[in-house]
């Protein structure tokens, strides 16, 4: 028996065989216990829930206060116009850029067209040793950048 249990705790053996004793209605085997020590062993414990924080009611309440106010300043606000966008919304140096690069261009066609000037003047009107210009397409009114020359070679 002892070579048998000498790898299990003595405590998880005392406890198995009072375990099959009390549930063996003949004289418990080795077997039969060397089964319940290995089970006890290998068994995954009970969940026990993590104790819960206290409510605290009046966090509850303000926080209940909080979202039914925002709840009713967006049910009934009245809905603003929405201005139309103007030169007034773009930044300074795009409306330049979009000048010097663009000669003559109206300033609806600026406003339709920041991105492209802002992406012209980040990359400096380059790709790579390439060098870009502006092409206005007078159909849909929308500027691209085109590839003029490569560095050092006259197209």
């Amino acid at each position: 028996m002892m070579l048998q249990f000498k790898r299990y705790s003595d405590g998880d053996v005392l406890r198995a065989v009072g375990r099959v004793i009390d549930s063996a209605d003949t004289m418990p085997s080795v077997t039969m216990i060397k089964k319940e020590v290995k089970r006890r062993i290998n068994a995954v414990p009970d969940y026990q829930a993590l104790p819960e924080a206290p409510v605290n009611e009046a966090g509850r309440k303000r926080i209940h206060d909080m979202i039914s106010g925002l709840r009713s300043q967006w049910t009934t606000r009245p809905d603003k116009e929405k201005k139309p966008p103007s030169l007034d919304d773009v930044p300074k140096d795009i409306i330049e850029f979009a000048r010097r690069a663009v000669p003559g261009i109206p300033d609806e066609l600026i406003i339709k067209n920041v991105p492209a000037f802002k992406e012209g003047l980040a990359c400096n009107m380059r790709m790579g040793n390439e060098y870009m210009r502006f092409w206005l397409d007078p159909n849909t009114g929308f500027v691209s950048m085109t590839i003029v020359m490569k560095r050092g070679v006259a197209r």
